[in-house]
């Protein structure tokens, strides 16, 4: 391990120790225990993410059929996916008839900005109704 990588490591943490302040023989062992603990971070954000995201069950865009609805430009779709919209916290709706797949590709796309870290939430359409008609 490196100095440069276990310095990277301890600043990706948030922790203060300094360098210099861990000796060269540890540093390895140091080293492998802070990568299981950014690692065990990621996904305990991820799950946390999950679970306020409103996404019941985890869809991805790897697992949609392409084929089913073809007017659904896969390249559209994951050039989307790939986009600053997440970063902006932008809005996505998608209007269409029932069982075109709207559910499946906001669910995946949700996932894949959970993955990246972002947070998000997932309404469906009758969802909204229902929290409207809560507030009157």
């Amino acid at each position: 391990m490196s100095q440069n990588n276990l310095e990277t490591l301890l600043n990706e943490l948030g922790l203060k120790t300094l360098i210099n302040a861990i000796g060269a023989e540890s540093r390895g062992i140091i080293a492998d225990f802070l990568k299981t603990e950014q690692e065990y971070y990621k996904q305990h954000k991820i799950k946390r993410l999950l679970r306020l995201s409103g996404i019941k069950q985890v869809k991805t865009l790897a697992q949609f059929d392409w084929q089913f609805n073809p007017r659904i430009s896969k390249e559209d779709i994951l050039g989307f996916s790939n986009s600053h919209w997440v970063r902006e916290a932008s809005n996505l709706v998608l209007v269409g008839d029932t069982g075109l797949g709207k559910t499946h590709v906001a669910q995946a796309l949700c996932y894949e900005a959970i993955l990246e870290g972002f947070p998000t939430a997932f309404i469906t359409q009758p969802m909204t109704s229902y929290q409207k008609s809560r507030r009157h």
